[in-house]
């Protein structure tokens, strides 16, 4: 089974090239201020030439409708937008107005065991599962809820799920094989430190994947 693979947490041109290189489907920029991995203005521009269109995510927090129209107007159309599991409605609504439901990943914050808001369904046809933190929106290094990713993807098979959390080379051929997913991503498991990328760690991803046949 061939998996899409998305590297987040990018900041670095020489990683971009090189996740790309390797054969991403898919590349994290992180806008939210308040993550480690935030990609501040004056470094946007070098990020971003050599990062194609349709391989760019951007990456945020609730944000305001204001800022996916400045980022549409930066060259993103797919966003990764993290939110709680009662966000406003109207806010969703302004996000799948500007963007579309089909380039729109919604990434609720959910603890272990929560149900699943079924409404955002409706708004997004991609969902990112990350690991619940109190304090962190992803990027905490720890695995999540996988049994709960298995049957909210069985129950909604229509919808697109994105697999988060903890993954690295060491356990990404047991946490597909547990889950079913068709789509992961990866982000501290492949750094040496925030938004720094391991090139020896990204190239034992890849090998770990095509050796188990996933990619």
């Amino acid at each position: 089974m061939a998996i899409k693979l998305k590297i987040c947490g990018l900041r670095r041109p020489e990683d971009a090239e090189f996740v790309l290189r390797l054969g991403a489907d898919y590349t994290g920029v992180i806008r939210y201020p308040g993550s480690p991995r935030f990609v501040p203005d004056e470094q946007l521009g070098p990020l971003l030439s050599v990062l194609p269109p349709e391989r760019r995510v951007w990456v945020d927090v609730n944000p305001d409708p204001s800022r996916v129209e400045q980022a549409l107007r930066m060259g993103f159309y797919q966003f990764q937008l993290h939110c709680p599991p009662d966000v406003s409605p109207d806010r969703v609504t302004a996000w799948n107005s500007l963007i579309g439901k089909d380039f729109l990943w919604l990434a609720p914050k959910l603890p272990p065991g929560a149900e699943f808001p079924e409404k955002l369904l409706e708004q997004a046809a991609t969902i990112v599962a990350d690991t619940w933190s109190p304090t962190a929106h992803g990027g905490t290094g720890q695995t999540g809820d996988w049994g709960s990713f298995k049957l909210w993807r069985e129950r909604w098979p229509e919808t697109r799920w994105i697999l988060a959390g903890g993954l690295k080379p060491e356990n990404v051929a047991t946490a597909l094989a547990a889950t079913g997913a068709e789509f992961v991503d990866v982000n501290s498991g492949v750094e040496t430190a925030p938004a720094e990328k391991d090139p020896a760690k990204l190239a034992e991803l890849f090998r770990a994947l095509r050796s188990g046949h996933f990619y």
